[in-house]
């Protein structure tokens, strides 16, 4: 069994001591608002640039180890890490001072979301 879930929730500050932000930035970002606002017209089962340019979708793997040897069956069994990773437009939002980047977890919200439909040929 392949079970392909990661966490990642990353807020990417600016850096304080370049003098680009107050603490009155942090006050003003609402990140519940931001992520509520993605939701609105969003349609999941669509992809990204419908109609236009095909997704480019990014792939790593790493293999933490290769065990369960069979010579009976012919399989075996993987430990990795799976890791997918794409540009979403309809979910850009107006950058702020203190807030670059938002990146959700696909555990917490990411499932109201277009995912690729990756699968692994001849898996078990």
């Amino acid at each position: 069994m392949l079970g392909v879930k990661w966490l990642m929730l990353l807020i990417s500050m600016s850096d304080c001591t370049e003098g680009l932000w107050n603490e009155d930035d942090y006050m003003n970002i609402n990140l519940t608002a931001i992520l509520t606002s993605f939701r609105v017209g969003y349609d999941k089962r669509v992809r990204p640039n419908y109609g236009g340019e095909p997704v480019t979708v990014g792939v790593s793997l790493y293999v933490l180890s290769v065990n369960e040897f069979s010579d009976q069956n012919y399989d075996f069994t993987v430990d990795m890490y799976f890791r997918q990773f794409w540009t979403e437009p309809r979910l850009a939002f107006e950058r702020r001072p203190a807030l670059d980047k938002l990146v959700v977890s696909a555990d917490d919200y990411a499932h109201n979301f277009w995912t690729p439909d990756t699968f692994f040929v001849n898996s078990k």
